[in-house]
This record gives C-alpha cells, sequence and structure tokens, in this order.
C-alpha cells in the first residue's frame, strides 16, 4: 500500500481555514439534499485546494458518552414532545429522522443552522445546514434540512437560524426526505461552536475498563 495513501488524511487535517465553513463550501463539497458529486479539493501535487480551506487551522473534538447516556438521548427523540437538535445530539438525532422520515411526520422540530440555497429550490425554501466534522475540516461533510416558509426568499445565504416547524414528507432531486415546514424563526448570531461531531458510546467491558466502541468492533 502507498504510504501517500496512509498520509494524505493526515496532511489535509492541518490545511484549514480559519473563518467558518459555509454555503460556498457546502456548494463545492455537495450537499445531503442532492445526488451531485462534490467537487474534488485536491490539486495535482496532492495537497487541498486552499481556494476551498483557505489557510492553516486543526479542528479535532471527539464526542465520547456513556451508552446509557446516548440510549437516554435517543429515548427523548423518541418520546420528547418536541425534538430539540442540539448540537450534542444533532449527528444521531439527523440520522435516525433522515433515515425513517415517515416515522417522525408532523413531529416538532427546534434547531438552528445556517442557509444554503442551491438551484431548483422554491422561493420559499432553503437548506438549514450544519457541517459534520469527523476528525478535521478537511473530511466536513453538510447535513442538515430542507424548509419552507414564507420570507424564505429574503433570507441570505449563510444567515443563521433559530427555527421551530414540523416534519412533512417531500420529494426533491427524485427522493424522498423530511421537509421542515417552519411555524416560527428568527436571525441569529453564528454560535460558538458552529459545528456538530458524530457520538461515539463507550462500553465497559467485564474487567471494568471503559473501551470506546470502535474499539471493540476491532477485537
Amino acid at each position: 500500500m502507498s504510504y501517500s495513501i496512509l498520509a494524505f488524511p493526515l496532511i489535509t487535517c492541518f490545511l484549514l481555514p480559519p473563518q467558518t465553513l459555509g454555503a460556498s463550501i457546502a456548494a463545492k463539497k455537495g450537499t445531503v439534499l442532492t445526488s451531485k458529486t462534490a467537487e474534488t479539493h485536491v490539486q495535482e501535487n496532492g495537497q487541498p485546494n486552499q481556494s476551498l480551506y483557505g489557510q492553516e487551522e486543526v479542528v479535532v473534538d471527539r464526542k465520547e458518552i456513556k451508552q446509557s447516556e446516548f440510549d437516554e438521548s435517543m429515548n427523548r427523540l423518541e418520546n420528547d414532545p418536541v425534538i430539540h437538535m442540539e448540537e450534542d445530539v444533532f449527528e444521531p438525532y439527523y440520522g435516525r429522522i433522515s433515515t425513517e422520515p415517515q416515522k417522525y411526520m408532523d413531529r416538532t422540530v427546534k434547531m438552528t443552522g445556517f442557509v444554503y440555497k442551491e438551484d431548483g429550490f422554491e422561493s420559499n425554501q432553503l437548506a438549514l445546514t450544519r457541517f459534520l466534522i469527523t476528525h478535521c475540516i478537511a473530511d466536513a461533510s453538510s447535513i442538515g434540512f430542507l424548509a419552507e416558509f414564507d420570507g424564505a426568499s429574503t433570507v441570505e445565504q449563510d444567515t443563521w437560524l433559530e427555527v421551530e416547524g414540523t416534519i412533512e414528507l417531500t420529494k426533491y432531486d427524485g427522493s424522498e426526505m423530511p421537509i421542515l415546514k417552519i411555524t416560527s424563526w428568527k436571525i441569529i448570531a453564528e454560535p460558538k461552536e458552529p459545528y456538530v461531531y458524530p457520538v461515539y458510546q463507550t462500553h465497559v467491558k467485564r474487567t471494568g475498563s471503559i473501551y470506546n466502541l470502535s474499539q471493540l468492533l476491532l477485537e
């Protein structure tokens, strides 16, 4: 195996932007709402394209919680009258809702995200988006929901919104997906932590030592 294959993900993690990722990066990397392929961000020399990622800055944040805490969070998703898409549960909640949108129809959701728009949206539609960081910004991917409300056309890209709405189903780019029918919204400042991260569960083995789920799978 070529050492360059192993080294490239490590190199890209050190070539990151000081500014927050936003709509222009979502358009280049591809979004969760369409099947289009993201633009490559690698130059011929094997380095990240600086026009896409900018200057150097490392972003690493690993979210680990106990299995019992994770189960409690997922129970809230199923049973709470309002689904709060907070940063510490955004990724697993998004995964459940996007995989089984029919199950969550007519549920109320509260969330924050930045505005992303693309060709094909109706004038009253936008995508409320967050960037999911697995290891560093070089592997960032955009996740979020298509949203619909009167006044969406007046909200500019990269504006941060706090919204409340209900989940319904729609078809976009040939796929069935959830859509948030917004009932209330307001413009907010960019949050101190604009990104969301995967949630890793820890498990207690018989020895009493706590291992990460990924470690258990390797044994």
